[in-house]
């Protein structure tokens, strides 16, 4: 049976510590049907490697909806992936985008850029889930890029895809990383 979500996982084995934990957010989910694809770089080549790894393992991904998780982020709320799948019931949405807590950058998107296209620095991949389908089509949009969550998103975002806005903070940042160890 496909599972409703497929969490995909960047870690980096340098940062054990922040990985427990976004397990640990895992394993507190009420709604346990999703899958958990860890993409593990134990040399440390840092986040370009890692989104080229998205495209690598395209077919892999079985859920109808994709999430990334980094091995630094958490689902805030052990009802996160519940809230999810009672976002997308009776819709047809292509794209969810809901809030999430990025430390001192605060909740994003924040006010400002809610229902707003998005901009750089105030949305990032752990902010939205996406159709499988559409996942696979753009997930090369990633590259190999720093800020290749930003070029995923605005590829998907000019395409048109209807989008379901989620007002909820449904993700957290342990902290702002930047690929560093811990």
């Amino acid at each position: 049976m496909t599972p409703f979500l497929s969490i995909i996982t960047r870690h980096m084995a340098s940062r054990p510590r922040m990985f427990e934990e976004c397990l640990r957010s895992l394993t507190a989910q009420t709604d346990q049907d999703f899958e958990h694809i860890v993409l593990v770089d134990h040399i440390g080549r840092g986040v370009p490697w890692a989104n080229l790894q998205f495209a690598r393992y395209r077919d892999a991904v079985g859920g109808d909806y994709v999430l990334i998780l980094d091995d630094d982020d958490a689902l805030a709320t052990p009802l996160a992936v519940a809230t999810l799948r009672a976002a997308v019931a009776g819709t047809q949405a292509d794209i969810v985008i809901f809030r999430g807590d990025h430390c001192q950058l605060g909740i994003l998107p924040d006010d400002a850029h809610w229902k707003q296209p998005p901009a750089c620095g105030h949305i990032s991949a752990q902010d939205l889930i996406v159709r499988r389908e559409v996942w696979r089509r753009h997930v090369d949009a990633f590259g190999n890029e720093y800020a290749g969550d930003f070029s995923f998103i605005a590829a998907l975002w000019r395409c048109g895809y209807q989008v379901h806005w989620l007002d909820a903070v449904l993700t957290r940042q342990q902290r702002i990383s930047r690929g560093a160890a811990e």
